[in-house]
């Protein structure tokens, strides 16, 4: 079974571009560049809903609160809450959480509600492996990753209550699909960087270490997508050989996920859907 193709675009979204692109799954950030939401109107415009065979997903970090989030305040920077941890130093203005707290959990159930209320098909959770950092590690949590597993399944359990069609993907945590309960609460993982790191073509025993977790969830029947920052052409190239070979989804871009840029597709369609689309946001 091949995968559906999975866009990943947080930046520079058009609504007129985003409803030409013929793609099968796309995520987006559920606000526009000025911060504002966009309007139900305007997700069911670039896909959103039912009648629509694509599927629009909304981005929502789980694992790291931001401080240009709505949520956000203010007091925070002098006088942090109890479950807000230290900044990531390679993304400014991201910050670990302690994941497994109720307030923390409250600020991403609402974060969820709105996603569900834009009329998105779906939500994408993001930094779902926090759990592996040292910070999370020094919390004297008996299980970060079960925690994680908990947390997922809570918010999945909570969006289907309330819509059984609602789709939950996850991005990277490969490790977390072998546990069944996580593999049961989610319907599709993104996996970054599988075959390349920094433009250089990982280890064929750090790929199949990979591998064999998103094969779980393909014969599971969930959808496995893969994206590559490369920019050369042989190396976009290869990812496509590589992903297709492995019956992934596959997509490649520029770190900062910004913009869509159609540039070609396989000529085989998904099953009912669009055709499998491959962008270069380069």
């Amino acid at each position: 079974m091949t995968s559906l193709s999975l866009v990943y675009a947080l930046q520079s979204i058009s609504v007129a571009v985003a409803a030409a692109t013929p793609y099968q799954v796309m995520v987006i950030d559920r606000y526009n560049d000025a911060s504002i939401e966009w309007s139900k109107a305007q997700v069911t415009q670039m896909g959103g809903g039912q009648a629509d065979p694509r599927q629009l997903f909304g981005y929502l970090s789980i694992g790291e609160a931001e401080d240009y989030r709505p949520y956000w305040q203010s007091s925070w920077f002098t006088k942090p809450p109890a479950w807000l941890g230290p900044e990531n130093p390679q993304w400014k203005g991201n910050y670990a959480v302690k994941f497994w707290d109720l307030t923390w959990q409250t600020q991403v159930k609402g974060y969820l509600d709105g996603i569900m209320a834009q009329g998105f098909d779906g939500v994408f959770f993001d930094v779902v492996d926090v759990y592996q950092r040292g910070w999370v590690q020094q919390q004297g949590r008996a299980n970060p990753a079960q925690d994680m597993v908990d947390l997922v399944k809570a918010m999945s359990d909570y969006a289907k209550s309330l819509n059984p069609d609602f789709q939950v993907y996850v991005n990277n945590a490969e490790e977390l699909l072998a546990n069944t309960t996580y593999l049961n609460a989610i319907d599709g993982v993104l996996k970054e960087s599988l075959y390349y790191t920094g433009g250089q073509k990982n280890s064929a025993s750090d790929v199949a270490w990979s591998t064999r977790y998103l094969d779980m969830a393909k014969a599971s029947g969930r959808n496995v997508s893969v994206i590559d920052y490369v920019s050369d052409p042989a190396k976009i190239a290869d990812v496509r050989a590589q992903a297709t070979a492995d019956g992934y989804g596959y997509y490649t871009s520029n770190l900062e996920l910004r913009g869509i840029n159609l540039t070609g597709f396989s000529t085989t369609p998904q099953g009912s859907l669009v055709p499998n689309v491959w962008y270069d946001l380069l």
